[in-house]
């Protein structure tokens, strides 16, 4: 059970939405959208959003931590990072690379 739910993941993180609706909606997606209004950042300005699960795994098993989103900007080397726990829930953003956002931190 846990490794077809870690591959489904695992799936679903792998999508990349580029400024366009995905075939299927990734499930933190709302978090995100919700999070964005918040910093109250311009979706036209939104080159691509990315989605990929932390994993911490031994020989015995691989276990999800947490899912982070990638929000890319054209206008700047580096993405926002919106940081969730395995049931989307956010957890913090910050700002990577050379981007800044106001009201985000940086690492």
């Amino acid at each position: 059970m846990r490794l077809s739910k870690f591959a489904t993941l695992a799936a679903l993180a792998s999508a990349v939405v580029l400024g366009r609706p995905a075939a299927a909606e990734h499930p933190c997606a709302p978090t995100v959208e919700r999070r964005l209004d918040e910093l109250n950042v311009d979706r036209a300005k939104i080159g691509g959003i990315g989605y990929a699960p932390r994993v911490s795994s031994n020989r015995r098993r691989s276990k999800v931590l947490g899912i982070d989103a990638w929000v890319g900007f054209p206008s700047c080397r580096g993405s926002l990072v919106i940081k969730m726990a395995p049931d989307c829930e956010f957890r913090e953003a910050y700002a990577s690379g050379a981007c800044t956002l106001e009201g985000v931190a940086r690492p």
